[in-house]
């Protein structure tokens, strides 16, 4: 019985949908296309929409290598950010050489990109080889008008550390 239920009511579905597919073909007047359209095809828009002002989305790359030396803590300064603009940090790399050989827990150095409101970001290293360790990493932070970037570095019987920093400057509001 339920066979033939849903037998009935595919048959009737069908029916039903086959005298509205028939209704739409058969409204409106036929189109036939007897040659290619010109190209490039124009479109009109009956009601643009104004922009007012002007819209200038201008981004100016960055890139610049900080270093420090001999020291247990350092920072890695950068260059100030001039007026009128904001420094987006895309990317950090460097490393950090150390004295003492990679066996000594202690001297694993701790690497942070810093701003002048105190945001930090980890910045973590991987040795490379014996007393070298590295970073490469994405590292989004925002620098304003006169702000220095800072890469701190801590570790023990650090010797040297270069670090670098690009993404790209905007226009300050």
């Amino acid at each position: 019985m339920k066979a033939l239920v849903w037998i009935i009511g595919v048959a009737g579905l069908a029916c039903v949908s086959g005298q509205a597919y028939s209704q739409a073909v058969t409204r409106g007047a036929p189109v036939e296309i007897t040659k290619p359209l010109p190209l490039p095809v124009q479109v009109v828009n009956p009601r643009p929409v104004p922009i007012t002002g002007q819209v200038t989305v201008l981004q100016t790359p960055y890139a610049e290598r900080g270093q420090c030396f001999g020291q247990a803590t350092c920072a890695a300064s950068f260059s100030a950010v001039p007026n009128g603009k904001r420094l987006v940090v895309l990317h950090a790399s460097g490393f950090v050489q150390v004295q003492s050989p990679r066996d000594v827990v202690t001297g694993i150095p701790t690497v942070s990109l810093e701003n002048a409101n105190t945001q930090f970001h980890a910045l973590p290293v991987t040795l490379a080889r014996d007393q070298i360790y590295v970073m490469n990493q994405p590292a989004l932070m925002y620098f304003q008008a006169g702000e220095l970037p800072v890469v701190g570095i801590k570790g023990e019987q650090m010797l040297s550390a270069s670090m670098n920093l690009s993404g790209y400057f905007v226009d300050a509001p």
